[in-house]
């Protein structure tokens, strides 16, 4: 399902976000933070590029009866009777 009005956006500021990120990485200005953990940082930016790549997909775990919905009247248009 596509939320096409609102979700181009919030793919743009993911995508600089994450371009931000690696910059970040790439420039050494996180460098004493994943050496303090002792992670190396190609290890850092392949968890980082696999983490943005695997936020598209979405595993369902569980799959919950269906409640019965009950209809006070019917709704024209975003609500409003």
């Amino acid at each position: 399902m596509n939320y096409l009005p609102i979700a181009p956006p919030f793919f743009i500021a993911l995508f600089v976000f994450f371009t931000l990120i690696v910059l970040l990485i790439e420039l050494r200005v996180v460098q004493f933070v994943y050496e303090s953990v002792g992670v190396n940082p190609r290890l850092l930016l392949s968890l980082l590029l696999l983490s943005f790549l695997g936020s598209y997909i979405n595993i369902g775990i569980t799959q919950l009866p269906p409640e019965h919905i009950y209809a006070h009247g019917i709704v024209d248009f975003f609500g409003m009777p």
